[in-house]
């Protein structure tokens, strides 16, 4: 059953193309801000959990997979407490710090389909995200 997600949870198509046709050899750094959900999507992988919950398991198995697919470097995470600067009521639960030797490295594990599976567990936990990519030294 399709449901419909509140917030962006994933890339357009055209976002896609657009990150997929950056130097591959770049590194980045990926910006990840997470709104969870109260409770996970019902009926899906993480039904009856808490989104906060959900992630928590998106994050175990994303670290489990083998360094051929997840070859991020997770920096931080940090809970938030409001924004200081920005669009009223525009607030995140977390944010995420994770490190990518290349642009290669992080569409090799986007399109991977083990790594599709264990993402189920983070489209159930978020209303919202944003996911931005920055160049790293």
């Amino acid at each position: 059953m399709s449901r419909e997600i509140v917030g962006s949870i994933h890339p357009s198509p055209e976002q896609f193309r657009a990150f997929s046709k950056l130097d591959q050899v770049t590194p980045i750094t990926m910006l990840n801000l997470l709104r969870f959900r109260d409770q996970a999507v019902p009926d899906s992988v993480a039904d009856g959990m808490t989104g906060r919950d959900a992630y928590a398991e998106y994050a175990k198995r994303v670290g489990e997979l083998p360094i051929d697919i997840f070859r991020g470097k997770p920096q931080i995470m940090l809970s938030g407490l409001m924004t200081l600067i920005g669009p009223a009521g525009e607030e995140w639960d977390d944010i995420l710090i994770v490190r990518y030797d290349t642009v290669s490295d992080f569409l090799l594990m986007a399109t991977n389909e083990d790594y599709l599976v264990v993402s189920e567990w983070r489209t159930a936990a978020l209303a919202d995200s944003r996911l931005v990519a920055f160049a790293s030294s």
